[in-house]
C-alpha cells in the first residue's frame, strides 16, 4: 500500500555558466558537512579525461537530450553525478528527503531552468552517499512547482527546507467497455480517481487539489498533509486515458 511520507525538498539554484560553487546546500547537524554541493562546467582532476570525453560524445549525439556520468567508490563517503542538457545555461538541484527521521534518506532531483540556443552549460554535483539513495531528472523544476498560484508560502518553503519522478504503473477504470471511447476528466473527477487508489488511512491524513496540467496536458494533483500542509506527492492523471503516474515515489506509485 501506499505509504504516506511527508517530503523535506532543499532548492538551491545555479544561474548562468558561471562555475559558481554552492557551499549553502542542507547539512545535518551531526556531520556539519552539506549533503550536497555543486558548481557548473567544473570537473574534479582525477575526472577530466573520462568526463571531457563523456561531454564531447554527448554534445555530438543529435538524438538525446539529456546525459548523467555517475563516479562511485564504497571506500570514499562522497559521490559525483556529472549532468548535461543541451541549451540549458541554468540548473536547479534539490535534496527530499524520502526516508524516515531516524533512516534519514533522500533523493537529489535535477531539473534544467533556462534554455538558449546557445546554452552549452554541465553541472558537477557532490554528494554524501550515506544520505543519497537515488538521483532523478525531471523537466519541471520543484521552485516551479511551488511558486504555482503562490503556493509556495502555503507550503512553507524556505531555502533550507520544504516538501522529487516517472517510471508509472498505467490505471485503468474498470467500469468502462474495453472499446468504449474515454472521455476527458474534469478536474474533480481526475482528484476523485487518485483518491480511489488510496485506502481510507491515508485520505483521512490528505487533502488534494489541483496543481495545474504538465506540458503533456494531464492533470497535476497535489497530495498534502491536512495537518502540515507539506506535499506528499504529486500525481499526474491523463484526463483521457486515467492513467496516473508519481513523480516523487515514481517506484512505489499507489502501491
Amino acid at each position: 500500500m501506499y505509504r504516506l511520507i511527508v517530503c523535506f525538498i532543499s532548492v538551491i539554484l545555479l544561474a548562468g555558466c558561471s562555475g559558481l560553487a554552492i557551499d549553502h546546500a542542507p547539512t545535518r547537524e551531526k556531520d556539519k558537512d552539506p549533503i550536497f554541493v555543486y558548481q557548473l562546467n567544473t570537473i574534479e582532476p582525477d575526472h577530466n579525461d573520462s568526463i571531457t570525453n563523456w561531454l564531447e560524445q554527448a554534445r555530438n549525439d543529435a538524438e538525446q537530450q539529456k546525459y548523467m556520468y555517475s563516479i562511485q567508490d564504497d571506500q570514499n563517503e562522497y559521490a559525483y553525478e556529472y549532468f548535461y542538457a543541451k541549451g540549458y545555461t541554468d540548473y536547479e538541484v534539490a535534496y527530499i528527503q524520502t526516508g524516515s527521521q531516524e533512516e534519514r534518506t533522500g533523493m537529489l532531483h535535477i531539473s534544467g531552468l533556462s534554455k538558449t540556443e546557445e546554452g552549452d552549460c554541465f553541472i558537477q554535483i557532490k554528494y554524501l552517499q550515506r544520505y543519497v539513495d537515488s538521483i532523478t531528472i525531471s523537466d519541471i523544476p520543484i521552485s516551479e512547482k511551488l511558486k504555482y498560484d503562490g503556493r509556495a508560502s502555503e507550503l512553507g518553503t524556505s531555502s533550507d527546507t520544504v516538501s522529487e519522478e516517472n517510471d508509472a504503473e498505467a490505471v485503468n477504470n474498470p467500469d468502462l467497455v474495453e472499446d468504449e471511447p474515454l472521455s476527458r476528466l474534469s478536474e474533480e473527477e481526475a482528484i476523485s480517481l487518485v483518491e480511489s487508489k488510496l485506502d481510507p488511512e491515508q485520505l483521512n491524513f490528505s487533502s488534494f487539489t489541483i496543481y495545474g496540467n504538465d506540458e503533456e496536458g494531464n492533470y497535476i494533483v497535489t497530495q498534502s498533509s491536512k495537518e502540515t500542509t507539506e506535499v506528499i506527492e504529486w500525481y499526474h492523471v491523463n484526463p483521457t486515458t486515467r492513467e496516473i503516474t508519481c513523480e516523487l515515489f515514481e517506484n512505489q506509485c499507489l502501491e
